[in-house]
């Protein structure tokens, strides 16, 4: 009976264990996600609120193109061996370039890798491209007046 209890409570830790490791990896993502919403990947300034939460973000070209976004949730996360994976939706009002600002409602789930790095600490491999930020801050960079 010891020997049965003894696994069960292996077992029950390392559940507690994994599932405290997801969260910690859907934590970085939904911080990347409002920092993005706020416009962080629109400024070399704004990355200094991302840096510690990617990978890299050298390279990341200068875009002409952002997505206007009315929100994202975390519909999934698994552990798979020494990365996370995290589902997020988007929920696009529409998209602003030197065009203007256009509404094309629309909706789309990006996958987030996630690794270790060498303290152990979760990092975003890939950010999605184009910035996705809010109406708020579209307006506030545009000047465009948003139907209440």
């Amino acid at each position: 009976m010891r020997i049965v209890l003894a696994f069960m409570l292996i077992l029950f830790t390392m559940f507690c264990l994994a599932d405290s490791k997801l969260e910690l990896a859907v934590n970085i993502v939904n911080r990347f996600c409002e920092s993005d919403l706020k416009g962080a990947r629109l400024s070399s300034d704004g990355y200094d609120d991302i840096n510690d939460l990617v990978v890299s973000s050298d390279g990341e070209p200068g875009w002409d193109t952002l997505m206007i976004t009315n929100s994202f949730r975390v519909v999934s996360s698994v552990l798979e061996k020494d990365n996370a994976i995290v589902l997020v939706e988007y929920t696009f009002w529409g998209q602003a370039s030197s065009l203007g600002v256009e509404e094309i409602s629309s909706t789309e789930i990006y996958k987030f890798e996630l690794v270790r790095d060498e303290y152990g600490k979760w990092k975003i491999k890939y950010i999605p491209p184009f910035p996705r930020v809010s109406k708020n801050k579209t307006s506030e960079i545009t000047g465009y007046k948003f139907k209440q």
